[in-house]
């Protein structure tokens, strides 16, 4: 099973937050936590092989299969609510 990368993650206001803006320098791992577990997350973006992503730390029993679900449930609220704005 390939592994899935975390793209994106709650930051510290609860707001979803896309790999791509997070800056090199905010690499502070309390500051973004896991969409399914609310765990923490380290972000991984130097990566000079691996494209940037967010991982958890060892030992963490979050699921993958489980964070594209609740992913796309966010990603889907967002968007129906702004079609209902329009």
């Amino acid at each position: 099973m390939p592994t899935i990368k975390y793209e994106y993650a709650w930051d510290a206001n609860k707001t979803l937050k896309h790999i791509s803006d997070v800056s090199r320098g905010s690499q502070t791992s309390h500051d973004f936590t896991c969409i399914v577990c609310d765990e923490p997350l380290i972000t991984k973006v130097n990566g000079a092989v691996r494209r940037p992503h967010y991982a958890h730390f060892p030992k963490s029993n979050c699921h993958p299969e489980t964070y594209l679900h609740c992913l796309g449930k966010e990603v889907f609220a967002k968007e129906y609510l702004q079609c209902l704005e329009d």
